[in-house]
């Protein structure tokens, strides 16, 4: 199984790699009127305009100012694409589907995570992107 890689704060994640389209550098946002506390703004990625998710604020994390050398991961959820705003990309891993621990086999459903894996520096989390992020219903993003 293919995951990328990221870090926020000093919690390590994962997305499945086929639900990443690609990571950019930070941009400028552009703030959007009556968004969702945890929506920055938005950005334009080749002409699509793409909402941009503060993951610390997803997270309960201690907010900060967006950095340079921060990255935003666009990814697709199945009914639009979404910008993650993330401290690192660490990269790719190429990681044994066997060695996932589910957590729908230890807790109740409901989560944004869908498995663990073990890393050298810790634990990450391998986050399901539809769950993770799930705007309000009448919500008209993408």
């Amino acid at each position: 199984m293919l995951l990328l890689v990221f870090h926020v704060g000093d919690r390590h994640y994962a997305l499945h790699y086929e639900a990443v389209e690609r990571v950019i550098r930070a941009v400028e946002v552009t703030p959007l009127p009556d968004a969702p506390e945890d929506i920055l703004g938005v950005i334009n990625v080749y002409g699509r305009i793409v909402p941009v998710l503060n993951v610390r604020k997803r997270l309960g994390l201690p907010d900060r100012d967006m950095e340079l050398n921060d990255h935003l991961i666009i990814t697709q959820t199945t009914k639009w694409p979404i910008a993650l705003w993330v401290d690192r990309v660490s990269g790719v891993l190429d990681y044994p589907i066997s060695r996932e621990v589910l957590l729908r086999d230890i807790l109740p459903e409901g989560l944004s995570v869908e498995g663990v894996i073990k890393l050298e520096e810790g634990l990450a989390f391998i986050e399901d992107m539809d769950r993770f992020y799930s705007p309000l219903p009448n919500a008209q993003i993408g």
